[in-house]
């Protein structure tokens, strides 16, 4: 396990390497080829992004989109509204998994893990992502087809978020 930390941080450092959860809710690496059709599904605002979130996670929602990025350790955590310090940990996961935002864990100044959530325009923005973004529906087919290679490569399963790749996980 501490091998395998140590060589997704190594591979995470390279500039053209960017971890989201895409696969099956889990942290996927994505290389720089394929962020435009990733940030393309993510400012989508799909349903099935949307549909089903909590107060929590609508109302952290709106303050990445308001602020850009946010926090989620208890000094930053916006604390107005109906999303409380201790409940930021379990919106911020939601709106991870539905590609809503792009998510970096930290340590905080106390070495406590924290994330900051960025709007997709932030980090891409950030991380030199110009091109223009794909439609929606040609960035979905292209990440499935990837995906499908890779699943029949490896003999694997693993779905993407949206419906047509296997549902919400």
């Amino acid at each position: 396990g501490a091998l395998i930390y140590r060589v997704a941080g190594v591979v995470l450092a390279h500039p053209d390497v960017t971890e989201t959860k895409l696969l099956a809710g889990k942290v996927t690496l994505v290389h720089r080829a394929l962020w435009p059709r990733v940030v393309a599904v993510g400012v989508a605002r799909e349903d099935w992004q949307t549909g089903g979130l909590s107060p929590q996670a609508v109302a952290l929602l709106a303050a990445v989109d308001a602020a850009g990025e946010v926090r989620t350790d208890a000094a930053d955590a916006p604390r107005t509204g109906t999303v409380a310090a201790a409940s930021t940990p379990k919106a911020a996961r939601e709106l991870e998994r539905a590609l809503l935002v792009h998510a970096e864990q930290v340590h905080s100044a106390s070495g406590a893990h924290a994330k900051v959530l960025r709007t997709w325009d932030r980090w891409s923005a950030a991380h030199g992502v110009t091109e223009p973004l794909p439609p929606v529906r040609a960035a979905k087919d292209e990440l499935n087809r990837v995906l499908g290679r890779l699943n029949q490569r490896w003999g694997t399963r693993l779905r993407l978020p949206w419906p047509s790749g296997g549902g919400r996980p």
